[in-house]
């Protein structure tokens, strides 16, 4: 009986080290390790990156938030920078009032992530950031609530180029913030396999007239799904609303794509829609429901559509 109760006393020890706890920021993270948080902490003005995976790309590192808050002080702030390690983060609420969309200063950053990939679970922003992934392949952002937007690209700094392939985005909703400049949503550039489906994405639009310059800038949500060259990619059962432009568009090679059972409202160009100079070949584009908004913008928008710079 003695020999059994240490045992389990060892065995015990082991599970209770097996993830470490985390007050605050804590520079470099150990592959392999799982940690937590124990607090709500605002992240000290002096420091860029809270948390930093900088491996080989084995042992995936996993951080869970446990619900708690993440504050940002300054401007080009990340939250999580990670470069060539598996990653998964969940259940962390972000606030960062300085964070971007369309800039260089998103709160969550992952670069070269393949293999297992980086797994973001239940992620919460509550001001206007950005979520990028850098030449990632098998990897998920999933049942989020996020304010801001998410870009999935490549890079011509990867030699050689990197096509991501196999990425899941389901499941979150999304809303923008139009005064903070054009944007899209969800922006995929150069993607394979992927799967983009079951998202509630708000680009909140109002309807009213869009500033724009004389290039046709607009400070609005411009689209809510964008693909830039995609193949064999899947789009479904998103809830589109309130784009100014085209919930779902596209540019360069598009093929043998799936566009099905999207909803699409209360947008005023056209509800699906890519560029004159697209390669368009093999896409299915079925059983989506759209309703338009006449507008300042288009008084005669349309479903489907490709369309030129005008």
């Amino acid at each position: 009986m003695a020999i059994r109760i240490i045992c389990l006393f060892v065995l015990a020890g082991m599970v209770a080290m097996a993830s470490i706890p985390l007050s605050g920021c804590a520079g470099y993270l150990t592959q392999g390790q799982d940690y937590y948080l124990t607090r709500s902490f605002t992240i000290p003005s002096v420091i860029t990156q809270c948390f930093i995976a900088n491996g080989s790309g084995n042992g995936t590192i996993t951080l869970n938030g446990m619900g708690y808050t993440v504050t940002g002080s300054a401007k080009g702030q990340r939250v999580l920078y990670v470069y060539n390690q598996p990653f998964t983060i969940k259940n962390i609420v972000i606030n960062n009032q300085y964070g971007q969309i369309n800039g260089d200063n998103p709160v969550l950053e992952f670069w070269n992530t393949n293999g297992t990939g980086v797994h973001v679970e239940n992620i919460t922003t509550n001001y206007s950031s950005e979520i990028k992934m850098y030449n990632c392949s098998n990897s998920a952002i999933i049942n989020s609530h996020l304010v801001g937007q998410v870009l999935v690209t490549t890079t011509s700094l990867a030699n050689p180029p990197v096509m991501p392939i196999n990425n899941t985005i389901t499941g979150n909703t999304i809303r923008m913030d139009p005064t903070k400049g054009e944007a899209s949503s969800v922006v995929t550039i150069a993607t394979n396999l992927s799967n983009i489906s079951y998202n509630e994405i708000d680009g909140a639009w109002d309807m009213s007239v869009v500033p724009c310059d004389q290039q046709g800038h607009c400070i609005a949500t411009d689209n809510g799904i964008e693909i830039m060259v995609g193949h064999y990619n899947l789009i479904s059962h998103n809830t589109i609303h309130n784009v100014f432009c085209t919930p779902i568009e596209w540019t360069g090679e598009f093929h043998s794509n799936t566009i099905t059972y999207n909803t699409l409202t209360n947008y005023n160009r056209t509800a699906i829609g890519g560029w004159w100079n697209s390669s368009i070949k093999d896409n299915e584009i079925a059983y989506n429901t759209a309703v338009a908004t006449a507008g300042a913008y288009d008084p005669n928008p349309r479903f489907l559509l490709t369309f030129a710079n005008p």
